[in-house]
């Protein structure tokens, strides 16, 4: 159980700090009403004042104001104007402007080469409008608000918002019409602005959008992909014909990160591939690479990667941005030619051919084949063979003929074939056949020849003792 023997103690602390907080109470509402009869004191004061200024006090306040201000009575002439409504918006001072309306002012304004103040409307018509709202109001009482543009008393366009209420007398009675205006030109301007940017804004992301759709339409139909590379976030993003080279979705491409990429390329490509990748990170420079890539399928693709570098603004490589294209047709393509004329310049060696390729455009002849063994030139020795060096080699006999022929079958751009002797580098004449075809291209444009030269001087030779045998 409680003990409760102490609680009269208890109680008689509780009464006196009640007692005290009485007091508090009753010092604090003294000072309050101080407070009131001070405030009170210097509200007589204002009073006073204005009592006994009377309507210049009023004036002169209003003079002070920013906002032009005017009152009208109920027949709509002004009776009250301050120095902003007066100078800023009419352009006249203020003895002129109070007692007349806004017809009579009207009036006045078109003896003067400023004509207008409402912004393109002709200035009665304006006037009219407001007369009519202000007759609205003195019917029915209220305030009206209406933003408007005006050319002001200096000759420019500004923005107001003009508030527009009745003033009533002690009776409630409407007497007249107080108008307060707010120039908005500045804020309306800055909306502007905003507005502008922000369609600019839009219009430039629209077309951004445009042309990333336009892209990715690109990338797709040409085989490529894209990527974007955050060294630091080891994150990477993927775009265009990425399904199509790699087997992989770009969500799966990019779950995999940098260095998981690795991971599928052929084991014999990977040590180079990241050496290019050491070498590029160091030296921040383009590079292109070729390696073998497994898709998701299981099989390998080539593919070509043209990579460049986004630095940061200490200029260390942030970004890395590169193209990816499977050339894999393209590889093998060039691996079959690459090898069909390893062929063809092995059956040419051992056949005792030679094979020249003629550019029209550029006249030069590239050759190939049984070079040393049919000329006894080197292969360099012989391309290096100019026209008129050339021509010396064939014999004297042969040589107006031979000239002839070719230039012929230049012109017309005939099958080539034509026989003469040809001196070799030991001075020798041996006898040479030559055939050879034009190439069009795919305009129809002859653009090259190609053909073969061979050694015929033991079939020349057998075929002469044949001839003297049947004389």
């Amino acid at each position: 159980m409680k003990d409760y023997k102490e609680e009269p103690e208890c109680h008689e602390e509780t009464t006196a700090l009640v007692n005290k907080d009485k007091k508090t109470t009753e010092l604090k509402a003294n000072d309050v009403a101080c407070s009131q009869v001070k405030v009170s004191d210097e509200k007589s004061k204002v009073s006073d004042l204005i009592f006994r200024g009377g309507p210049r006090i009023i004036k002169d306040m209003l003079d002070t104001m920013v906002n032009p201000v005017s009152y009208k009575d109920k027949n709509g002439v002004f009776l009250l104007v301050n120095e902003a409504h007066a100078r800023t918006i009419i352009g006249l001072p203020k003895e002129e402007v109070i007692g007349r309306t806004l017809l009579e002012l009207a009036r006045k304004f078109s003896d003067i080469p400023r004509k207008y103040i409402v912004e393109k409307r002709d200035l009665l018509e304006g006037c009219n409008e407001w007369i009519q709202i202000e007759t609205e109001i003195l019917n029915h009482g209220g305030t009206r608000t209406i933003e408007q543009e005006l050319i002001v008393a200096d000759g420019t366009t500004k923005t107001f918002i003009l508030n527009k209420s009745a003033l009533c007398d002690e009776k409630g009675e409407t007497i007249g019409i107080v108008t307060v205006m707010q120039d908005i030109t500045k804020l309306r301007k800055t909306e502007k602005i905003l507005k502008e940017s922000l369609s600019s804004k839009n219009e430039l992301s629209e077309q951004i959008k445009k042309n990333e759709e336009m892209y990715k339409t690109i990338l797709e139909k040409t085989g490529q992909m894209v990527y974007n590379c955050d060294i630091v976030a080891d994150k990477v993003d993927w775009l265009g014909s990425v399904e199509e080279v790699t087997g992989y979705t770009p969500e799966e491409l990019k779950s995999a990160g940098v260095n998981l990429w690795m991971n599928y390329v052929h084991p014999e490509d990977r040590y180079k591939l990241w050496i290019n990748n050491e070498t590029h990170m160091k030296n921040g420079r383009n590079c292109r690479l070729e390696y073998r890539f497994q898709k998701k399928n299981g099989n390998y693709a080539c593919l070509e990667e043209n990579v460049t570098d986004i630095l940061d603004s200490s200029g260390g490589i942030s970004r890395v941005i590169g193209v990816v294209k499977d050339i894999t047709e393209q590889k093998f393509a060039s691996q079959s030619l690459q090898e069909s004329e390893e062929r063809y310049r092995t059956a040419a060696e051992q056949t005792g051919q030679l094979v020249f390729d003629f550019r029209i455009e550029t006249h030069e002849v590239e050759w190939a084949g049984a070079i040393r063994e049919v000329t006894g030139y080197s292969p360099d020795e012989f391309k290096n063979l100019d026209e008129s060096l050339w021509i010396e080699h064939i014999h004297p006999k042969d040589r107006t003929e031979t000239i002839k022929n070719l230039e012929n079958f230049f012109r017309k751009k005939a099958r080539i074939q034509a026989e003469f002797k040809f001196r070799k580098k030991d001075g020798k004449y041996i006898y040479v056949e030559i055939r050879g075809v034009w190439l069009k291209d795919e305009k129809g444009k002859v653009y090259r020849a190609i053909g073969v030269m061979k050694d015929i001087t033991e079939w020349k030779c057998t075929l002469e003792k044949k001839l003297k045998r049947v004389k």
